[in-house]
């Protein structure tokens, strides 16, 4: 059953969750270039075999699986698109873990209580996410994502296209693809440290910016600040 989509419901909105719902069946080969940072990624989370992990738009569940793969505890996934979630539950469904594959509004999942996501996780994961929200709504998911991180070792990976790369051809002719080509090139460099930055509740233990084609790919490694540890707010999105 389908629940509301992960963006807020806009023109735009319907038209990613569409987009992604095409595009899941060649993902992986479509997304092939971002392994390299994932993989980053990955290593930086440092899972042990008891850790809890939350994917926020984890598409067709790879990052999940090889989670899986190391721990036998709670393996979470959340994303828009119903098809992305289909093909992660299949690639995650011999995992001998607990395994959640939720189709539904990252925001309302993980700001009120449910079945799905009411926990804490010692490893979120946020990978070429953050990219199809607004600034707005970036800061509301990541100090939503926040209050799910364990405050004692909960660690949380962020990775984005980044704005450090101003100019260059690269730069141009990827924001004509973005304007000609929206419904493919739906992911806006963004300054990602600067969101963190802003979330009071999370500080940065890592941070590196890596080439990507002539573009830049920023990730950066969270945690709780000790004296957030035990806030306890709500957002809203108007």
């Amino acid at each position: 059953m389908e629940t509301t989509p992960l963006i807020k419901t806009t023109t735009s909105t319907t038209r990613t969750k569409s987009n992604y719902n095409r595009l899941a069946c060649c993902y992986n080969s479509w997304s092939s270039w971002e392994q390299p940072y994932l993989d980053a990624a990955f290593d930086l989370l440092n899972i042990q075999p008891t850790d809890s992990i939350l994917d926020i738009g984890c598409a067709t569940g790879t990052l999940l699986a090889r989670a899986g793969n190391i721990t036998h505890g709670k393996v979470t996934g959340i994303d828009l698109s119903s098809a992305m979630c289909k093909i992660s539950r299949k690639h995650c469904e011999e995992l001998e873990c607990s395994v959640n594959i939720v189709c539904g509004d990252a925001f309302e999942l993980l700001q009120t209580s449910s079945n799905a996501i009411d926990v804490q996780f010692d490893c979120i994961a946020m990978t070429f996410t953050l990219e199809l929200f607004d600034d707005k709504d970036a800061l509301l998911l990541l100090k939503s994502a926040a209050l799910r991180l364990r405050p004692d070792s909960g660690r949380m990976v962020i990775v984005s296209m980044s704005s450090a790369v101003k100019k260059g051809c690269s730069m141009w002719c990827y924001g004509c693809f973005r304007c000609c080509c929206s419904c493919v090139v739906d992911c806006r460099p963004i300054d990602l440290n600067n969101l963190v930055d802003q979330v009071d509740e999370l500080e940065i233990k890592s941070r590196c910016i890596l080439p990507m084609y002539g573009l830049a790919v920023e990730i950066v490694e969270v945690q709780r600040r000790y004296y957030a540890c035990n806030k306890i707010d709500n957002w809203t999105r108007e």
